[in-house]
C-alpha cells in the first residue's frame, strides 16, 4: 500500500490490480471505482502511546471513563441513636478527666483540662483515626462530603456549630433523625458526614 494507491481485488476473477486501474489486468473486467481505503493502524510513539488519535473519539466520554467516581453512600451513615451513644462515651471521657484535673489540681488543673476538652473533638475529627473515642467504638468516622478526612479548621467549624445546634432547642440534633444522609444543621454548616463500618 502506498500514499496514493492501495490494492483490492477484481469482483470477477479475483485478480489483485491497483486501487488506480479502470480495468483488471487478468480478465479485461471494468472496475467500478475504487472502495474506501482501508483503515491504516495507529502510529506508535517508542513509549506504546498512539500518536493518531482519530478524529471522532468523543474526548467528553474519555475524560468521564478516566475521572474516578467516588461514592460516599456505600459505607451507610450514622444515625441518631448511634451517636447520641457516642456522644454519651465522650461525655463520660471528658467528665472523667475534667474531674480527676481538678481533684488533682484543684483550679489550676480545671484551667488546664478546659482547653483541652473544647479541642479534644476537632482534634481527634481530623486525625488519622477521622473519629473521637467514642465515634471510634461505634465504628463511626466523620468525612467530608466527597468521602475524605476533614481538616482541623472543619473539625473545628462543625464543633462549634454544634451549639447553634443545641441553641435551637436541640432541634439541629434532632435533624439527623430525619435528613437523608444523617445530617445534623451542624454537619451541613461544615460541610461533613457521619459514616459507620469506615474502613
Amino acid at each position: 500500500m502506498t500514499d496514493t494507491a492501495y490494492e483490492i481485488r477484481c469482483n470477477n476473477c479475483g485478480a489483485t490490480v491497483p486501487s488506480t486501474a479502470e480495468t483488471c489486468g487478468g480478465c479485461g473486467a471494468v472496475l467500478f471505482g475504487p472502495t474506501a481505503a482501508p483503515p491504516r493502524p495507529a502510529l506508535l510513539t517508542p513509549s506504546g502511546s498512539s500518536a493518531a488519535v482519530p478524529a471522532q473519539l468523543d474526548w467528553s466520554a474519555a475524560a468521564a471513563a478516566a475521572e474516578p467516581s467516588y461514592e460516599v453512600g456505600h459505607w451507610g451513615f450514622g444515625g441518631f441513636w448511634i451517636r447520641l451513644a457516642a456522644h454519651l462515651v465522650d461525655s463520660f471521657i471528658s467528665v472523667v478527666v475534667v474531674v480527676a484535673a481538678i481533684l488533682s489540681f484543684h483550679l489550676i488543673g480545671f484551667l488546664i483540662v478546659l482547653p483541652l476538652a473544647l479541642l479534644y473533638h476537632p482534634l481527634m475529627e481530623s486525625s488519622h483515626w477521622q473519629a473521637t473515642v467514642g465515634k471510634r467504638l461505634c465504628g463511626l468516622a466523620v468525612v467530608d462530603t466527597s468521602g475524605k478526612r476533614v481538616s482541623i479548621l472543619r473539625a473545628t467549624l462543625r464543633h462549634l456549630a454544634k451549639f447553634l445546634s443545641g441553641l435551637i432547642f436541640g432541634i439541629g440534633f434532632l435533624m439527623i433523625a430525619f435528613t437523608e444522609r444523617r445530617r445534623g444543621l451542624h454537619d451541613i454548616i461544615a460541610g461533613t458526614l457521619v459514616v459507620k463500618d469506615f474502613k
